[in-house]
């Protein structure tokens, strides 16, 4: 919606659901991400500008994916594997955040940045650009994850992202959104074990859940966001053994809440029709965020 733009398929999500948790990953002899040139020389404006929107900013340690499912589709079964490495939230903000921007400073008369050499290749009179697959592509690619909480009752969990937000500020969301960090990964041998990882952390944190209030968590689809220098993002399904209310009475009393990062928690009934509906009437007062528009997609054209 708006200004946010998803690409995904139903030959990827396919491809994912049957291989994420069986092709293993790799962050061995996988150097830590750092800036191009062109990037880090706008790392500090860039960063001074985000500030001054009065963002909240924690430069956590991130997972970034130097290749993607739409890659690995393409090699020998026994070929595949998922390289991964570390990178930092900052990084993201001055890459991935700045992809639909192009820069001209006083002084620097011949000096433009193109934001949009992180998302795609260059056109010609004969050949059409085109989205940059994640090997190709300098930004920093942090891994993101969203998933959609299901209570015991039946209903679905929403969350309204609070004025301190970064992302979606002010938008409806899915129960969790957010990214893989660098911890998510302990203890995994496969991308799909530390997705499900991020996603029940993220719901969590977001909710004030315990993990123990966690049934399952089931991936469900992979998609890259365009407006965001084509960042991968992951989406899931979990579980819960709480009631709607339970969920809704815990999660305002959260740290996310008193942050200012939650602004609201919302339940829906689990059903096609109920949802569609309840998410068009949410909208009519606050926008959307992308991911939640994409569970939408699915359930249309389920």
């Amino acid at each position: 919606k708006g200004t946010s733009r998803l690409i995904y398929s139903e030959e990827m999500n396919e491809f994912v659901l049957s291989q994420i948790e069986t092709i293993p990953c790799n962050f061995d002899g996988n150097r830590r991400y750092t800036l191009p040139k062109e990037a880090a020389r706008n790392c500090y404006r860039v960063f001074l500008d985000y500030l001054s929107r009065n963002n909240v900013f924690f430069n956590s340690k991130k997972i970034r994916m130097n290749n993607g499912p739409e890659e690995l589709m393409k090699i020998n079964k026994d070929e595949r594997v998922f390289q991964l490495s570390k990178t930092k939230y900052l990084y993201s903000v001055c890459s991935n955040e700045v992809a639909k921007q192009e820069m001209r400073y006083d002084g620097e008369v011949l000096y433009t940045f193109d934001g949009y050499s992180f998302v795609k290749t260059n056109g010609s009179i004969n050949k059409q650009s085109r989205l940059l697959t994640l090997s190709e592509s300098q930004a920093s690619n942090h891994i993101g994850v969203s998933t959609l909480a299901v209570t015991k009752d039946n209903y679905i969990i929403l969350t309204k992202q609070g004025d301190k937000n970064v992302v979606g500020k002010g938008k409806y969301i899915v129960s969790a959104s957010g990214s893989a960090d660098w911890k998510d990964r302990i203890g995994c041998k496969s991308l799909g074990q530390i997705i499900v990882n991020a996603m029940e952390r993220e719901l969590t944190e977001e909710c004030n859940l315990k993990k123990e209030n966690i049934e399952s968590t089931k991936i469900i689809g992979y998609g890259r966001l365009l407006d965001r220098g084509g960042k991968p993002e992951f989406f899931g399904i979990t579980r819960l053994n709480l009631n709607a209310d339970e969920v809704i009475s815990i999660a305002s009393k959260g740290e996310e809440v008193e942050k200012g990062l939650v602004n609201g928690v919302v339940k829906v009934k689990n059903a096609k029709s109920t949802i569609i509906n309840s998410i068009k009437d949410l909208e009519k007062e606050y926008p959307i965020s992308i991911q939640l528009q994409y569970y939408i997609d699915v359930l249309l054209n389920s």
